[in-house]
């Protein structure tokens, strides 16, 4: 990472993982040069505790390599991301737990300069899954856990009045019932760039200028995103660490994730 240009931070879990690509192009679109983007994200990522998806194993986002990282590099924040919030309750995590866990993330950002916007769970689409759709759910990202349909309803609840407490010194995302589709909790492919503009937008505030024209990333970029590797997991029950950044841009950007 270099001192000279702008470091991000973004935190969440799938819907990180799935839009990476546009992600980036956000905030390409919004940089004036190269930048540096730190990631805690993955599938089924938890914020307090290790979570496993399949074969993989990820430490919960408070206890991963960002924050040392963010310590050693010392410089501001220019912003941060924090979505994909929900994913603890489908471990049966209560909404107040992770309301702590979420706030401590929040003071870290805070911690180190950082203009921070929180997005909350997609309460509206989830609200209309029926006890079927809760159940391909969860059988689907989080079938090791045992958690009941009302139980997690009366969480997400509770959970996005504590979101919104927390949000009121920071911009606050309610992510539009439009950006998803049959799937409650990941944003629609043809609705990630809208839905990464928004996010980067709210992180960053109104640009000084109209962004960028996008510069798609090439095929090589995207292919050294779809294989970044965290600093550390479990895969199979090995252990493996991997040197961060992760990937480099053409133009230099850098994407870490820990």
């Amino acid at each position: 990472m270099s001192a000279a240009r702008p470091l991000h931070v973004v935190v969440g879990a799938s819907n990180v993982a799935l839009g990476l690509v546009p992600l980036v192009e956000a905030l390409a679109r919004r940089s004036a040069g190269p930048f540096d983007l730190a990631l805690a994200h993955g599938h089924g990522r938890s914020f307090g505790r290790p979570s496993r998806y399949f074969a993989r194993e990820l430490p919960g986002v408070l206890e991963c390599g960002l924050w040392p990282a963010l310590e050693r590099d010392g410089r501001p924040l220019a912003s941060a991301l924090v979505l994909d919030v929900g994913n603890d309750l489908m471990y049966g995590v209560r909404a107040a737990e992770l309301a702590t866990w979420v706030a401590e993330v929040l003071a870290r950002l805070d911690a180190r300069g950082a203009r921070t916007a929180l997005a909350a769970p997609p309460r509206e689409r989830l609200e209309r899954v029926s006890r079927l759709g809760f159940a391909l759910v969860h059988a689907t990202f989080f079938g090791r856990h045992r958690v009941r349909h009302e139980d997690v309803r009366r969480e997400l609840a509770e959970l996005d009045a504590a979101l919104g407490a927390l949000a009121t010194a920071r911009a606050f995302v309610q992510p539009p019932i439009a950006w998803y589709g049959l799937d409650p909790i990941h944003v629609r492919r043809a609705r990630r760039p809208e839905a990464w503009e928004t996010l980067v937008a709210a992180a960053l505030g109104p640009p000084g200028a109209e962004p960028s024209p996008a510069r798609p990333l090439s095929a090589g970029e995207r292919a050294a995103l779809r294989g970044l590797r965290p600093a550390w997991r479990r895969l199979w029950g090995r252990a493996q660490e991997h040197a961060q950044p992760a990937a480099t841009l053409a133009d230099g950007s850098t994407i870490a994730w820990y």
